[in-house]
């Protein structure tokens, strides 16, 4: 299978994307963020075991499709509890005609496939499973929420005080404990 160059795969995300327009709605989903679900690609590179990129993408594949799939939890503001309104394929088409598609009550939703949430629920196991010191099981969640919430690891290191040396050190650390764990309890990469 060749490998696709960047300029290839921003190619395919742009044109399978393209009508879902960029974030005017201010919800932070775009076409950047809904590419980056998962390439198919990605875990081609270094061989047949695991590697720190191919547990680093799975575990930000998890989060994002777990915050897709769930949203926010809790009330977000004070609002009538009437249910959503599931719109056919008809009045998309209606809307895309009217050019009131990207308002926001004609929002496509993100729906996973069982395979993406069974993938989901298994690599957001591996860090509580693999990872055996709560400060370095930290700094991954955060560097988790960072990728979901789409916020600059940088900033979110500095807010907290640590060293952003220090930080992807122990990020790299539970990452190699993670892959450990793989390894000895033999979990196949699907």
């Amino acid at each position: 299978m060749a490998r696709r160059s960047k300029t290839e795969k921003a190619a395919i995300a742009e044109s399978a994307y393209d009508n879902l327009g960029d974030d005017r709605d201010g919800d932070g989903w775009n076409r950047r963020s809904v590419s980056t679900i998962r390439d198919p690609d990605d875990d081609v590179d270094e061989g047949e075991g695991w590697t720190k990129r191919k547990v680093e993408n799975r575990l930000a594949e998890a989060i994002k499709v777990v915050q897709w799939t769930t949203g926010r939890v809790g009330p977000a503001s004070v609002k009538g509890f009437w249910p959503e309104v599931v719109r056919n394929f008809g009045e998309l088409v209606g809307a895309a005609g009217e050019n009131t598609l990207l308002v926001d009550g004609n929002r496509i939703r993100f729906q996973a496939t069982s395979a993406q949430v069974t993938r989901a629920e298994e690599a957001m196991m591996w860090p509580a499973r693999y990872v055996t010191d709560r400060r370095i099981l930290e700094v991954l969640n955060t560097w988790l929420a960072c990728k979901a919430y789409r916020r600059p690891w940088r900033r979110i290191v500095e807010q907290r005080g640590w060293a952003l040396a220090t930080a992807d050190r122990a990020r790299a650390r539970a990452v190699y404990q993670i892959i450990t764990g793989l390894e000895a309890a033999k979990v196949n990469i699907q």
